[in-house]
């Protein structure tokens, strides 16, 4: 029976030379960041920019959930930074309301190396303008090495 071992595991588990495992890929530290928006506070239409929040240099964002009180009708949603505005997420539609739904980052994104730099986080609206009213949460899960 053959046996797989994953890339991070592969480096330290007795194949020379052997080195320590990326401490923000194994034992690292889950932080969590919410950011939340009041739809009625502000109309936001196509091409409008949230700005979720900050992740510091060194960090390799996990999972991204999204939920909002509402249903997002046919506007699109993407996740990224600036430059890459769908690095952890490509623009997609969320109809379902008060279900928090797991929205990235994908594989790419995952196995991609930790950021050098803070990343600032934005969510894109595409398509169509937000609905005038509800809430909409992003709960994003990132791991550091401290």
């Amino acid at each position: 029976m053959a046996n797989q071992s994953s890339i991070e595991y592969a480096g330290y588990s007795g194949t020379a030379p052997q080195k320590s495992p990326d401490s923000a890929l194994q034992s690292g530290k889950v932080r969590c960041l919410q950011a939340s928006f009041d739809l009625s506070l502000a109309t936001q239409a196509n091409g409008d920019i949230l700005t979720l929040g900050k992740i510091p240099a060194g960090a390799r964002v996990k999972a991204i959930k999204m939920t909002s009180s509402v249903t997002l009708g046919s506007s699109t949603v993407k996740i990224g930074i600036t430059g890459s505005d769908a690095k952890y997420r490509a623009a997609a539609t969320f109809t379902t309301a008060d279900v928090p739904t797991a929205v990235g980052p994908g594989a790419v994104a995952k196995a991609a190396a930790a950021n050098t730099v803070g990343e600032t986080l934005i969510a894109t609206v595409g398509a169509a303008a937000l609905p005038s009213a509800g809430t909409l949460v992003f709960d994003i899960e990132y791991v550091t090495r401290n």
